[in-house]
């Protein structure tokens, strides 16, 4: 995707600043995807039931 925003930017003076914010807003999509899909990996917070008495654990 990074190529074809590259080559299929329009020319003309502002041809640079639509390269940079194409790919800077590509790197930051794949940036927001990479970071929540290895979230979803170790989550910091696990889920607890409710319906267990305080103080029994099943280990």
């Amino acid at each position: 995707m990074a190529a074809a925003a590259w080559f299929l930017s329009p020319k003309g003076e502002n041809q640079i600043i639509w390269r940079s914010s194409l790919l800077l807003a590509l790197a930051c999509c794949y940036l927001m995807w990479a970071i929540t899909f290895l979230a979803q990996l170790n989550p910091l917070i696990e889920p607890r039931r409710s319906d267990i008495r305080p103080g029994f654990e099943h280990h």
